[in-house]
């Protein structure tokens, strides 16, 4: 038996795509891992905690690293909205009112009254004759409040006119109470610098009025008064005797007391009511607030604030929020997150996937924190700045734009919310994170379809700044605490925060393409280029072969256009499904020229070197780092499908000697086409190869020609794998012609010596060429 030759050496792969190789091959998962059932579950529960750990805030602040007077080591903000009693403001306050009570001072306004109703009645006392001398005298003292000698006693007592003399004592009593009178006026001025607060009545008719101390030059201690009495009663009575004044006098003496008297109790009941009145005093500080600055020497305020930011992230509860939150995106990832076991092109339907979730958001939320750390210093430098530009800088909406990259939209759009949710959860304010995170992400998704210029990311990055803007404005609408002229200056942090989410985005693709299932756009133009070293390797090896590659191209792009299914990746993933066939070219038709090899070797020999450019494809691809997706084209593009002409010529060589029911050896290992992709190569490398066969190829014979390729292909069960349906199958057959038609149309026949557009002379052949 003759054996094949040995295969020819590709060309190698470079040190650079061996590095690559390397990288992509450590990140993917361990095959026991991928087909674990519990994977799954375990990659979304590091993805929930990772969120949570790089979004939570970090360590509690130790306050031994800032002193009054020492310069800040680091910058401090608040990890959330704060609003903290201060204790010593509001002591402060309460001092403040406490002195500003006035001292309350009892106005006795009914004490005349009272005084005259006393002398009534002792003198109604001493009138009564039918009393015995010592109980009249008796009641006398009391009714007067002072004791009596008994030489005033007898007098009062006396048989001389004492109904004129108490109306004397009466009215020049009633005169004296005209004037303020206190104990030691002169003291006022120093007791009560602020003045005084006078009380006058009780009950509903209490009045109060402030005393100035300007009116203190009007009050008139006890001496001043008796000596006022003593001269009105002068004045006012000149004829009266001198025993009389004097008794007069005496009586005065007793009954003057002052009607304006300090109440110290009501003056300290009056300071606690200020006290209690006073409302606590409050001080704020805001989410992402910053404390003290690095480089800033600290203050005692400072060191205020940051105890309670250290008390308040000291508190158990807090811990328990942080769990609850961590918690919440756990729960969210499990019941947002778009993972589906069942197979197809750009979902996430593979644990490799989800380890691409965990290990690219992991690196943008780093990305993101160290940026925050970065921006910092540029909003401190410019004090004009909200503090809210730190955030509006952050590319939160590079995240979705990476899986807008790798996923299909639906997929995309539900990790940005999921996304968004989380963010909002650990930033604030809310009002403002949460529709700048998802409208963000979802114009960055709408505008970057495609990544196959740098003017796609360019414009991309320029519409989500605008939408970042649009939502600043509209929330400083809402939030009134920021300047108008402080909410304008904000304005292009958040268009380059668009831009930086832009960039973000086609620097993480390659690293994307790494660790992921799927390639960008971008990498897919760069694998259709000539220039790639498996493609000039397939072109200088098996031109044949290449050349019915790209014609393959052509029919599984027109096809996938039509069918909505990814054009690009059909095409790439045709020029590279046959790159096996450059080992041993001469054994395919497309490349022979004169002999063919196969006449030599066993039908079972044949059919193995034809089925070999499919294993050596898959080990060449892998070799020089193909993505894993077009990979799956070389693997899939015949399916199971059986080598035909091989196993027919097997069968009429041999039928007498071997039984031909088992054909395993003359099939292909597989597997049958997963996706539509590669679906439409499948069917497409059947119709280009067969067409080649057809004769006079017009439109409608290609068209039935090529509906019976794809039914046989069909009924084969080739396509049982893919999502292709019976429409799609027929659009596809109509497509094919089109192309084929177009490939396999009619030219002149030019009689020899005329030159490109020269008329010829028969007029048969002219009128075959109008």
């Amino acid at each position: 038996m003759t054996t094949p030759p040995v295969k020819s050496t590709p060309a190698p792969a470079t040190q650079n795509a061996s590095l690559i190789s390397k990288l992509s091959r450590a990140s993917q998962l361990p095959e026991q891992v991928v087909e674990h059932r519990w994977t799954p579950r375990l990659l979304m529960l590091a993805i929930g905690v990772s969120w949570g750990i790089l979004l939570s805030s970090g360590s509690t602040l130790d306050l031994e690293d800032f002193e009054v007077g020492e310069i800040a080591p680091r910058t401090v903000r608040s990890s959330t909205l704060l609003v903290v009693e201060d204790a010593e403001a509001t002591e402060q306050a309460r001092q403040a009112a406490v002195v500003n009570v006035l001292p309350v001072v009892n106005h006795l306004a009914n004490l005349p009254g009272n005084l005259q109703q006393q002398i009534s009645n002792a003198f109604e006392i001493l009138r009564r004759p039918d009393l015995p001398p010592d109980e009249q005298k008796r009641k006398a003292e009391e009714a007067l409040g002072s004791p009596l000698t008994e030489a005033q006693f007898k007098m009062l007592s006396g048989k001389w006119d004492t109904i004129s003399f108490e109306l004397k004592v009466k009215e020049v009593l009633r005169s004296v109470y005209s004037s303020r009178i206190v104990n030691d006026p002169e003291r006022w001025s120093v007791a009560y610098p602020n003045g005084v607060m006078v009380r006058s009545g009780q009950g509903e008719s209490l009045q109060t009025r402030a005393m100035e101390p300007s009116e203190f030059r009007q009050l008139v201690g006890v001496p001043e008064a008796l000596e006022l009495a003593e001269q009105r009663t002068r004045d006012r009575f000149p004829t009266i005797s001198r025993a009389e004044r004097q008794l007069m006098m005496d009586l005065l003496k007793v009954l003057v007391t002052p009607n304006y008297l300090a109440n110290p109790i009501e003056t300290e009941a009056e300071k606690a009511r200020a006290g209690e009145s006073v409302k606590p005093v409050f001080f704020q500080l805001k989410a992402g607030e910053v404390v003290v600055r690095s480089g800033e020497r600290v203050t005692p305020a400072h060191i205020k604030q940051l105890t309670v930011i250290r008390d308040y992230e000291a508190l158990p509860q807090v811990r328990i929020e942080q769990l609850a939150k961590i918690a919440m995106i756990v729960f969210a990832v499990f019941l947002l997150m778009p993972y589906s076991a069942a197979p197809g092109w750009r979902k996430l339907g593979h644990p490799q996937d989800l380890f691409f979730t965990l290990v690219v958001s992991s690196i943008f939320l780093g990305i993101v924190r160290v940026g925050w750390l970065l921006a910092e210093p540029l909003v401190f430098a410019l004090p004009d700045l909200p503090r809210e530009s730190i955030l509006l800088v952050l590319p939160f909406a590079a995240l979705s734009m990476i899986f807008r990259m790798f996923f299909r939209p639906k997929i995309a759009f539900r990790v940005t919310v999921l996304f968004a949710f989380a963010v909002s959860i650990f930033l604030e304010p809310i009002l403002l994170i949460l529709p700048y995170t998802l409208l963000g992400s979802a114009v960055g998704m709408q505008t970057l379809k495609h990544s196959r210029t740098r003017s796609q990311f360019q414009r991309a990055g320029m519409f989500v700044g605008l939408t970042q803007a649009g939502v600043w404005l509209i929330y400083s609408l809402f939030d009134s605490s920021t300047p108008l002229e402080q909410v304008i200056r904000a304005v292009p942090f958040a268009v380059i925060g668009g831009f930086i989410a832009a960039v973000l985005t086609a620097t993480m693709m390659p690293l994307g393409e790494w660790i992921g299932r799927y390639v960008s756009e971008a990498r897919l133009l760069e694998l259709a280029q000539d220039d790639q070293p498996l493609l000039k390797w397939l072109h200088l090896n098996a031109p044949g072969t290449y050349n019915h590659s790209i014609s393959v191209g052509r029919l599984a792009e027109s096809a996938a256009e039509r069918i909505n299914a990814d054009a690009l990746l059909a095409r790439v993933g045709a020029y590279y499904h046959d790159i096996g066939k450059g080992f041993w070219p001469q054994y395919f038709v497309e490349n022979q020229r004169g002999e063919n090899p196969h006449d030599k070797l066993k039908p079972q020999l044949s059919a193995r070197v034809i089925i070999a450019h499919v294993t050596h494809g898959v080990e060449l691809a892998r070799k020089n780092n193909l993505p894993p997706i077009i990979i799956d084209f070389i693997a899939e593009h015949h399916g199971t499908s059986r080598v035909e002409y091989f196993f027919r010529q097997a069968q009429e060589q041999e039928q007498e000697k071997e039984d031909f029911s088992d054909d395993t050896v003359f099939r292909y290992p597989g597997p049958r086409p997963q996706t539509k992709e590669t679906a439409l190569v499948m069917l497409a490398d059947v119709v280009e190869s067969a067409t080649r066969t057809l004769e006079a190829p017009t439109p409608d014979r290609i068209r039935a020609f090529v509906a019976r390729l794809v039914e046989k292909v069909y009924a084969d069960q080739q396509l049982d794998d893919s999502p292709l349906t019976m429409n799609d199958l027929s659009v596809t057959v109509q497509a094919f012609t089109d192309v084929l038609a177009g490939m396999f149309h009619h030219r002149i026949d030019y009689p020899l010596g005329l030159k490109p557009g020269q008329k010829p002379v028969d007029e048969r052949a002219s009128a075959t060429q109008s």
